[in-house]
């Protein structure tokens, strides 16, 4: 298997130019060659993760089908080279849009806070990056761009990656407890392989409480946070996969291997739904503290109770900072804690998992906002009227604002989308950086602030650099006793103020020079070029006419 998809990337990328030109597959002058390259290394690809998805054609086909259904309006909405392609740093968008949106999980190596030239390699397991990176960084992919296929491949090859290094965290629980792959498990005996591999997947990083666990398991439901609950979710996924297999005709007094495989399967891709309860009520907290509706708390209020399990947000201000959860542009409020960066994904603090290849995070309370955009516009730019009438309807939804309170889509806002239409020729790139700064202000409670590449980090609060993650008494009791530096503002009369960390600068994913021509101007260059070339040709021939008795003829080249 691994053999299969080195083959593919020497074949691209690494093998001398004399075995290149015997197999074809070094890119010639010609077009027509140079597209059957493409082909060639495209379905060779293809070949080689069919290869190590290792499942039946029809199921294969039936994934792939689905991951396609789901990364289609993303892929519609992307800007694309004039061969209908996209560039490496878009793939990494859709592989983190994708398993983002399906179960909230994201991929080590392709966070969005990730430079796009960042290396996978630490993505997943010693087997993988070979195979991604080559992908990635291969040059023949580098200059002929993915396709929609191409995504969709890729997507489920992680998938089915991740399933796999799952399978490895099980088969060592298995061990552990002295049982066999081979031979099936009880209900009793299932519930308990269940139990010990949550433990080892909710605390991979706490090692020696994980020991502690693991020695005392009576200990769980007395020192474990929601471990009852946890508990019914695993008792409510095996009810379901009962359910589901006495539909099909078959008994379940009994649980092979696969059969707990497809349960752990159901826990990785539904336990953030499980765990958005708690996730919301973090929200919720923040937002009732958000008086000036702005997205923002000030850290006066974020710290105004001690840390306890009640009482969440005890991050200190240096890794709030370097979460980029930190605005300390206001000359009124001092600093104020963004809540989306503090209580959604953007908060690596807030990940209910942490495992070596991906985390699994609060949900992208944003991530519907730009999805119902992506299907509005259906492309990669837009005017900024269309964005308005867009936004409009959907801020009357995920708001509690009415319109004539509402200041977010009148005066500075709309006023900032014409600024960033005029300086795109009078589109809005949906990819770009400064509509994302937009979208914030427009949705300040659920999307994002875009902070500039490289300018933020998102650590896990144990690979924080700094010298404490968690507030020191001393510092929560200092915030808790400044004053502000003056009256509160009024966003509805001063609206500029509350949009005091916006910044100018633009950083787009990809090339829009496609996306942003003018599809009539080029209609006009295409037949001014053909009119061009009939007066030439004519003028050519009327002149070879008149110069019959000459031994050498000018020629005409265009470019």
């Amino acid at each position: 298997m691994q053999a299969a998809f080195v083959a593919v990337f020497l074949a691209s990328a690494a093998i001398p130019s004399q075995v290149q030109a015997r197999t074809g597959l070094v890119q010639s002058k010609s077009t027509l060659r140079a597209t059957a390259n493409v082909d060639l290394f495209q379905k060779n690809l293809r070949d080689a993760i069919g290869d190590m998805l290792g499942c039946g054609q029809g199921n294969q086909q039936n994934d792939l089908d689905t991951i396609e259904k789901k990364v289609l309006p993303i892929w519609n909405s992307l800007p694309k080279s004039a061969n209908g392609r996209i560039e490496r740093p878009l793939l990494r968008y859709i592989v983190y849009r994708y398993f983002m949106g399906t179960s909230s999980l994201v991929i080590r190596g392709f966070e969005q806070s990730s430079p796009v030239n960042e290396s996978a390699a630490h993505i997943l397991s010693q087997q993988v990056p070979a195979y991604v990176e080559a992908v990635l960084q291969s040059q023949h992919a580098q200059d002929h761009g993915f396709d929609l296929q191409d995504a969709v491949h890729v997507v489920a090859l992680l998938r089915k990656l991740i399933a796999d290094s799952d399978t490895q965290a099980l088969e060592t629980i298995y061990n552990l407890r002295g049982e066999k792959t081979n031979v099936p498990l009880s209900r009793y005996g299932l519930h308990v392989v269940l139990r010990d591999y949550l433990v080892q997947w909710l605390m991979f990083e706490d090692s020696e409480s994980l020991k502690e666990f693991q020695r005392h398991p009576e200990r769980l439901n007395s020192d474990f946070p929601q471990w009852h609950r946890i508990m019914m979710f695993r008792d409510g996924l095996v009810k379901t996969f009962d359910y589901n297999r006495h539909r099909a005709g078959k008994g379940f007094s009994q649980y092979t291997f696969s059969d707990v495989q497809e349960i752990i399967s159901s826990i990785r891709s539904s336990f953030a739904y499980f765990w958005d309860d708690m996730c919301i009520e973090m929200r919720t907290m923040l937002v009732n503290m958000d008086t000036y509706k702005t997205g923002r708390v000030p850290l006066k209020m974020f710290y105004s109770r001690p840390f306890s399990r009640e009482w969440r947000f005890a991050e200190s201000e240096d890794y709030l900072r370097q979460l980029g959860a930190l605005d300390e542009t206001s000359l009124w409020h001092s600093s104020e804690v963004i809540i989306p960066g503090s209580a959604d994904i953007a908060a690596a603090s807030n990940c209910a998992v942490v495992q070596p290849h991906y985390l699994v995070c609060c949900a992208d309370f944003c991530d519907g906002i730009f999805s119902e955009l992506e299907a509005g516009v259906g492309g990669p730019v837009a005017p900024p009227e269309q964005i308005l009438n867009l936004v409009g309807n959907m801020s009357r939804q995920n708001d509690d604002l009415d319109d004539e309170e509402n200041p977010r889509l009148r005066g500075s806002l709309s006023r900032q989308l014409d600024k960033i239409a005029a300086a795109h020729g009078g589109q809005v790139p949906l990819h770009g950086r400064l509509f994302a700064q937009w979208l914030h202000y427009a949705f300040p409670r659920e999307c994002p602030f875009p902070h500039k590449s490289g300018s933020t980090k998102q650590v896990l609060p144990k690979s924080f650099e700094g010298d404490h993650y968690i507030v020191r008494e001393e510092d929560r009791l200092r915030h808790l006793g400044a004053e502000p530096l003056g009256m509160p503002i009024e966003i509805e009369k001063d609206t500029m103020q509350w949009m005091s960390q916006w910044s100018s600068e633009e950083e787009l994913l990809s090339d829009y020079t496609t996306a942003m021509r003018d599809p009539s101007a080029v209609d006009w260059l295409t037949v001014a070029g053909v009119v061009i070339f009939l007066a030439a040709l004519a003028a050519g021939v009327v002149g070879a006419r008149g110069q019959s008795g000459a031994s050498t003829h000018r020629k005409s080249h265009f470019v």
